[in-house]
């Protein structure tokens, strides 16, 4: 009798071999979602005017206390919700063009979808963010520890991708760094403390502290979140602007 070889594919191989490695996983960040309506107006010429970004709802608001001074001023009686000229409302948003800000088609950013671009991408746990803001740091660490080969489940038996992809849709919404930062390292060491020796929890919670320390206390990192909330601004006034037909 003819023995039957049976022959996997290499790509299945190395997902089963991964999910085996990696058995635990930080959770996926959820689907983002465009921000709320933060102010909404009527227009003078009918429809509304409307605004997602923080600055576009405060000069909304200006502008209708402005409108309620002149109608005191004139003896008529104030109004909870004036209209405004569309006109001036495009013109004053217009005037808010954040800087580096090139038109009204940036890129997406999460929860910001912009016609005929691309969908907001995660990037991965590394390498850049490891080697290139840690260096030398990064580098010993591993050399005296376990290390998988993956930046993105650098401990055996762990996947920290969910918490690096979480945090880097909480940077580019423009959410506090502080905040992002914190949830990142907490993520990541509760699933280090769902392994089974102390020893394992403890080089993995070395991982997740690297992890931290780099989104935390290097200049790069700062750089990268100042240009997180450049591009996460630009998005928000692009889509008032698009929202409101302002580009007319």
């Amino acid at each position: 009798m003819k023995r039957r070889v049976w022959f996997v594919p290499i790509s299945l191989s190395l997902a089963v071999i991964g999910l085996a490695y990696a058995s635990i996983t930080t959770p996926s960040p959820p689907i983002p979602t465009l921000p709320p309506v933060q102010a909404i107006a009527p227009a003078q010429q009918g429809g509304n005017v409307l605004c997602y970004g923080g600055g576009c709802a405060s000069m909304l608001g200006m502008m209708q206390s402005q409108i309620n001074e002149e109608f005191f001023t004139q003896g008529f009686p104030l109004e909870d919700d004036p209209p405004v000229s569309k006109a001036q409302f495009c013109s004053n948003l217009k005037a808010q063009r954040p800087p580096n800000c090139p038109n009204l088609y940036p890129d997406s950013t999460p929860g910001v979808p912009t016609p005929g671009k691309s969908a907001y991408a995660f990037n991965q746990c590394g390498p850049n963010r490891l080697t290139m803001w840690l260096g030398d740091k990064f580098l010993s660490h591993i050399a005296t520890n376990t290390y998988s080969g993956d930046f993105n489940a650098p401990a055996p038996g762990v996947s920290f991708l969910g918490a690096c992809q979480s945090h880097d849709q909480c940077w580019a919404g423009g959410e506090s760094k502080a905040s992002c930062n914190l949830d990142f390292v907490n993520s990541m060491t509760s699933a280090c403390n769902g392994l089974g020796s102390a020893g394992a929890i403890d080089s993995c919670r070395g991982y997740a502290g690297l992890y931290h320390f780099a989104v935390t206390s290097t200049d790069k990192s700062q750089e990268v979140y100042n240009s997180q909330l450049q591009k996460r601004e630009c998005s928000i006034w692009a889509q008032d602007m698009r929202t409101n037909n302002c580009a007319n």
